[in-house]
């Protein structure tokens, strides 16, 4: 029975994030099949810096922030996620002595992150549009947890070690202008140092990354089998090849540094009517970055509607 639940748990996951890949995505016609009652549609969504992402990385901010999150009883999650993290908690706590070295809110943050449900959804998903104006960041409902979120992944980061990690997509193929040089997820990605478990997730879109601000999350994970590294909004890519396959699109990302719009944008705001900036906070060598390798030829520049992987 433990096995099945088990086995339960890992196909929610991956069947849940394929449920919701397709919202707000940029669909081009002509590319729908028809299988097991359902009907499915491949979209073409280019790969950008999705600037309209929420990217902050919480350089030096108002340390307020963290001793509010620590009230007693403070849930850092809307109340409909209380299960979440909850069960997260109770994940984290069962870990014992081999993470009492490891901040126990950042921990359960990472913990209720990997569990993969509704919360893992709705964050990624609001996160991917909340930085587009100082309004929608005011509604932005999961402040706290992406700021635990980010600081975890700070945290639990190992400062100088990149991975070589793989992403895999379904019903999803990302496409290149030719401009394309540099490129981040815009949200924070799941990836996987185990090649097989990224396939099994989708070749529709295969990405090959070396990730150096990827922390590896395993260890702690709700599901460690899984062998994820966990990469921030913030990374940057180079694209050094994009080619297709007979199952998809490949893509090879090459980490080079981090860029945010915006740095404690949620600790310390601005007073109304204060002009926004555009703070681009980064850390990233210069340089001119790598030309693409491969080519993209005819790739759609723009597209009506935003991504949602």
């Amino acid at each position: 029975m433990k096995e099945r639940n088990e086995e339960g748990r890992k196909k929610g996951r991956k069947e849940g994030r394929k449920e919701k890949i397709t919202q707000g995505a940029c669909l081009r016609p002509g590319r729908m099949w028809v299988g097991e009652g359902f009907v499915w549609a491949l979209l073409e969504i280019p790969l950008t810096m999705f600037h309209n992402s929420v990217d902050d990385q919480y350089v030096d901010c108002n340390p307020f922030k963290r001793l509010a999150l620590r009230v007693p009883g403070k849930l850092p999650v809307a109340e409909k996620y209380r299960r979440t993290w909850e069960m997260a908690k109770r994940h984290w706590d069962s870990l014992g002595p081999s993470v009492s070295h490891f901040d126990p809110l950042y921990g359960t943050a990472l913990v209720a992150y990997t569990v993969g449900d509704d919360l893992y959804h709705d964050f990624n998903t609001a996160a991917r549009e909340a930085g587009r104006s100082r309004t929608s960041y005011r509604h932005y409902a999961f402040r706290d947890f992406h700021f635990l979120l980010t600081k975890a992944v700070q945290a639990k980061a190992s400062g100088g070690v990149c991975y070589q990690v793989f992403r895999g997509i379904q019903n999803v193929r990302f496409t290149l202008s030719d401009e394309t040089t540099v490129v981040r997820f815009g949200q924070f990605a799941s990836s996987s140092l185990d090649e097989t478990v990224a396939i099994n997730y989708g070749q529709d879109t295969f990405f090959s990354i070396r990730t150096c601000y990827g922390a590896r999350v395993d260890d702690v994970s709700y599901h460690p089998d899984e062998k994820e590294v966990l990469i921030p909004p913030y990374e940057i890519f180079a694209v050094t090849a994009y080619h297709q396959t007979e199952k998809g699109v490949h893509i090879t990302l090459e980490s080079r540094g981090v860029f945010s719009r915006r740095n404690c944008d949620s600790v310390n705001g601005k007073r109304p009517g204060e002009r926004e900036e555009n703070t681009g906070f980064e850390a990233a060598p210069g340089g001119k970055f790598p030309a693409i390798s491969g080519g993209a030829a005819g790739a759609p520049k723009s597209c009506l509607g935003r991504p949602n992987v």
